[in-house]
């Protein structure tokens, strides 16, 4: 049950007729063949006829739970539960859609499980979010199963319609969430109120049983006339008695609970204290209600106002040209961004401060390039522009130069350690889990920043910068920092860790990467030992899938080691640490990876897609024996595992061939030869990387364990590991940095 996920289905219609149901127990057009149905059994004799009504009962009831039951979708590790039916995700076949006759667009999702079995949801029933969620599940469970790829179109265009209609070309009209306790309120009772999609209408079915019970028996007996003998039912008369008397015992006791309630209200101290108590509360209610919840802006200037339906009423406004300077302030040094303030100013009284907290990242970026195009002449301080734009958007480089003009002293020489806070108390250490040459990786705890104090695991994967070094050394450092951070920023898949964050504090830059709970696949095999055949050829289509989704877009990964891919407990495999990672077209670069991992032309620099597909065929080579592979050596597993197939030791020797005429050009080639399925649109994530920070994370590089036996790896944190660290033939750059910035955290010690 703790993995189980649930999707809401359910829209206006049926809802309400849901709550028919629990009125009158059946649909209307049933109450039209109850009366035929009480005709014939009339003419089969009494006991038939007796025996019809508890049927007609029962029908109804199983009819009623299952409707009831499905208003929300159910999905465990192995069936899809809606209603009273359960379908095996196991034999999910595809997912496609079915139109409506003569129509343009899909009225309904269908799920094909094979051998004619389906599974049809209706769309205007499904939220856009939870329509998300139920494809990333489907994606993430069933690996094999064929999605109809308008689907993914679908989704695409619907966040980009979305994004046009809210762009206008005069008028720019926001949200603007001042009334936050209120709309929490809200989300946590229409959270609560999700039971009752269900407990509702039960509720209301239990106490409507004399109606629907009167109901359904004078609709059956209308055939033999409402005063005929024949049409008494003794099991509807004992039901509706016993029934009746319960509801009276239960109304007698909240009546009497009510008299005693009013006796006590009408003491008149008791009514002068509940005045006293409830005047404030009234109060502060109602300065809520009378907050503006609408920022309006156009040519003329900006606008708070309160929308009352159809009616908006200003309160409060300012013109551009009388504005001058906008600024973030902060209200004290330890405020947190719930309270700090956008001010607008200018040379008169003309003045609007807004809240932060009121506008969504979205929303920010839509008022800052309002305050570009109506106020250019405005002066905005660098706090504000950095809070103003979208999140991943502007340049790393510019924070860290930001960095770099700081005074040359660290706050501390130490790393990091348990609750120390970071970034405006936004991130809290729990405990190290690795550490690398070019710094350590950290489990943290994410203080989301909302109201409700929400929290959520991510791991902060450190870089020291130098700080006493000749500048281009600096720089380089930055660079690689800033590439690691642009190629993750750029990637959504759900085979690779996501960049949720970044900053630097202290001259350290910090990724802020999701948490993947699972093992890498050299913890797995130390543990367990090599890995049967059958499992490593599922996981070859996934490292295909992976591989095949950098390639494509033009990033060569040049780490594609055990250490790095991590195996999630749903069976996903997930790769880390990008911290070499480079685009194709930038030619020769640093000699780095791990020797045994390493192909001829990545030891002279000069790497390409095939030097990925001989690192993946060395890791099948590991994952099948235990073993790391020779190096620059085509691996042939046979000779220390005879029973491995001899199409496996084809394809791994065909991926470490030397020779790059004779190795596999790409991964459709492995595909082919081990005849797996293979996704060649991977999976997009439904979580964009430059939303904010708010959701479940992992680490990036080794941080990556779930296991909390102990430190992950150090090769999984940097580039570097003491044992198989980047060889370096023709360019000292790497050792310098390293030699540099050991000198130089001598000279701050």
């Amino acid at each position: 049950m703790a993995n189980d996920k649930i999707i809401l289905y359910g829209d206006r219609w049926s809802a309400t007729a849901l709550w028919a149901k629990a009125l009158f127990l059946l649909p209307f057009w049933f109450y039209l063949l109850i009366p035929l149905a009480g005709w014939i059994l009339s003419r089969l004799g009494n006991f038939a006829f007796q025996l019809g009504y508890p049927v007609i009962l029962v029908v109804g009831l199983i009819y009623f739970i299952d409707d009831l039951l499905r208003r929300k979708i159910r999905i465990d590790d192995t069936y899809i539960h809606l209603g009273l039916s359960k379908y095996k995700l196991a034999e999910l076949r595809s997912v496609g859609l079915i139109y409506s006759q003569n129509g343009i667009t899909p009225a309904s999702l269908l799920l094909y499980f094979g051998a004619g079995n389906k599974l049809s949801l209706n769309l205007n029933r499904l939220h856009y979010d939870d329509f998300e969620k139920l494809l990333n599940l489907i994606e993430n469970r069933v690996p094999h199963c064929t999605i109809d790829p308008v689907i993914t179109t679908l989704c695409k265009s619907k966040k980009l319609a979305r994004k046009a209609a809210l762009e206008e070309a005069d008028r720019t009209e926001i949200k603007y969430y001042s009334r936050r306790v209120l709309k929490d309120i809200q989300k946590v009772f229409m959270e609560t109120a999700e039971s009752w999609s269900r407990l509702g209408p039960a509720l209301t079915f239990v106490v409507a049983t004399p109606l629907w019970l009167a109901m359904v028996k004078g609709v059956y007996s209308v055939p033999l006339g409402s005063y005929s003998p024949e049409s008494t039912i003794m099991f509807q008369e004992q039901l509706i008695n016993t029934i009746v008397a319960m509801e009276s015992a239960i109304g007698k006791n909240i009546g009497d609970g009510i008299s005693s309630l009013w006796t006590m209200v009408s003491n008149p101290a008791v009514a002068l204290v509940l005045l006293v108590c409830l005047t404030p509360i009234f109060y502060q209610l109602m300065k809520l209600l009378l907050k503006p919840n609408r920022l309006v802006m156009d040519a003329s200037g900006a606008q708070l106002n309160l929308k009352l339906g159809r009616f908006n009423l200003p309160v409060s406004a300012a013109s551009w040209k009388n504005i001058s300077a906008a600024s973030l302030v902060k209200p004290t040094i330890s405020a947190g961004p719930d309270h700090w303030l956008i001010q607008l100013r200018g040379a008169s009284k003309n003045k609007l401060d807004l809240e932060l907290a009121a506008l969504t990242p979205e929303d920010r970026s839509r008022f800052s390039r309002a305050l570009e195009r109506w106020a250019p002449h405005c002066a905005v301080d660098t706090a504000l522009m950095e809070t103003l734009m979208p999140r991943q958007a502007h340049s790393y480089t510019e924070l860290w130069l930001q960095s770099l003009a700081a005074p040359p002293e660290r706050q501390s020489l130490e790393p990091l350690s348990a609750g120390r806070v970071l970034h405006n108390g936004q991130f809290e250490v729990q405990r190290r889990i690795g550490v690398g040459g070019q710094g350590a990786a950290y489990l943290c705890t994410h203080h989301v920043g909302d109201t409700q104090h929400s929290t959520a695991p991510v791991v902060l994967k450190e870089t020291i910068i130098p700080v006493f070094v000749e500048a281009e050394i600096r720089k380089q450092a930055l660079e690689r920092f800033e590439q690691e951070a642009r190629i993750l920023r750029d990637l959504e898949s759900n085979h690779i860790v996501k960049l949720l964050d970044y900053f630097v504090e202290d001259h350290r830059g910090y990724l802020v990467l999701e948490w993947v709970d699972g093992k890498s696949l050299r913890q797995i095999i130390e543990d367990r030992g090599a890995m049967p055949e059958d499992q490593v050829k599922e996981l070859a289509a996934q490292m295909c899938t992976v591989l095949d989704y950098l390639h494509s877009k033009g990033i060569i990964h040049r780490d594609f080691t055990p250490d790095n891919l991590i195996l999630q407990k749903d069976g996903t495999l997930k790769l880390i640490d990008f911290n070499v990672a480079q685009n194709d077209e930038e030619g020769t670069g640093l000699v780095v990876g791990k020797q045994a991992y390493m192909p001829a032309e990545q030891f002279r620099g000069k790497p390409t897609a095939q030097s990925d597909i001989y690192a993946m065929g060395a890791t099948l080579f590991y994952m099948l024996t235990g073993q790391d592979p020779e190096p620059i050596t085509q691996s042939r597993v046979r000779e220390t595992q005879p029973a491995v197939s001899e199409t496996m030791d084809s394809v791994i020797q065909g991926c470490t061939a030397a020779d790059c005429g004779v190795r596999y050009k790409s991964v459709d080639e492995i595909v082919s030869a081990l005849s797996v399925p293979f996704g060649k649109a991977p999976v997009e994530s439904a979580a964009q990387s430059g939303s904010d920070v708010a959701g479940p994370a992992s680490s990036d590089d080794a941080t990556v364990s779930g296991d909390d036996s102990g430190p992950a790896n150090s090769s999984d944190i940097g580039a570097t590991n003491s044992d198989t660290g980047p060889v370096n033939s023709d360019d000292e750059t790497v050792h310098t940095i390293k030699i540099v910035e050991k000198e130089a955290l001598k000279v701050d010690a």
